[in-house]
């Protein structure tokens, strides 16, 4: 095989990979909307109901306090807890605090709270069940979209 036949492999692997990538992104883009609020994991099966995969809705992080102001923070733990301070707050002291003010609601002078996660979609297989996926594409059974090609600039 030439250079060149190599290269145009990758020049279109690449334009594959970047469909594939975007339909992924829509189709999990497509269930997060059918799903709604739910979350959970829940088994893709086959025609002959053979696992194909886990499939998993979940939320990102659930928010926590965070220092967002430094000096507000530090003159907080100065006027509250005077022990914690060594010329910056300790790590482990912090951590302390930031626990506490989750529990108490009462947050420190310069804490925020983060923003939770998105919903995320992902897929899990074992080699089974992506041996029995890939089978099942080879004959033609999965529900799967032609792939079209974008040849637009980006």
């Amino acid at each position: 095989m030439s250079t060149n036949d190599i290269l145009l492999r990758l020049a279109a692997i690449k334009a594959v990979k970047d469909t594939l990538t975007a339909l992924d992104k829509a189709t999990k883009d497509e269930l997060l909307q059918q799903v709604r609020g739910r979350m959970g994991a829940t088994t893709a099966a086959l025609t002959d109901d053979t696992e194909a995969a886990t499939v998993s809705v979940s939320l990102g992080k659930a928010p926590a306090p965070y220092v967002a102001d430094d000096r507000a923070f530090l003159a907080w733990v100065k006027a509250n807890r005077p022990d914690a301070i060594v010329e910056t707050v300790r790590t482990s002291d912090q951590d302390a605090i930031l626990k506490a003010a989750q529990a108490t609601g009462e947050w420190p002078d310069g804490v925020e709270l983060s923003h939770p996660g998105d919903r995320y979609v992902s897929v899990r297989q074992t080699p089974a069940q992506r041996a029995a996926t890939v089978t099942a594409w080879q004959r033609g059974e999965l529900p799967l979209p032609a792939l079209q090609l974008e040849a637009g600039a980006e």
